[in-house]
């Protein structure tokens, strides 16, 4: 295990090779996800056209158009620009991301 310290001072741990392993299969799952999530939207896109924008089903198989309300812009609500939403707002998350550079 080594250290550098990178650009804006935070260390960063350089790990062993079965690390390297498991960030390179992730990264591989994720194009793999990538590329199905892109043959799935051309796949959705032909079922559009094909059920002539309606909802259509056939043996079993329902496919449905749902609509919903749009998300409100709260920032964009002039008289709430006074109001402290502190007390409102869930609790904080965090998440992973691998990122591969060439």
């Amino acid at each position: 295990m080594e250290k550098n310290k990178s650009q804006d001072s935070k260390i960063i741990i350089t790990r062993g090779v079965n690390w390297f392993k498991k960030a390179l299969e992730l990264y591989e799952i994720q194009c793999e996800i990538k590329k199905l999530k892109e043959k799935e939207k051309g796949c959705m896109d032909k079922l559009i056209a094909m059920s002539e924008d309606q909802n259509s089903k056939h043996e079993g198989i329902e496919f449905k158009k749902i609509e919903m309300s749009g998300q409100i812009s709260y920032g964009k609500i002039p008289e709430l620009k006074e109001i402290d939403l502190e007390p409102y707002r869930g609790n904080p998350y965090s998440f992973w991301r691998l990122y591969r550079k060439y």
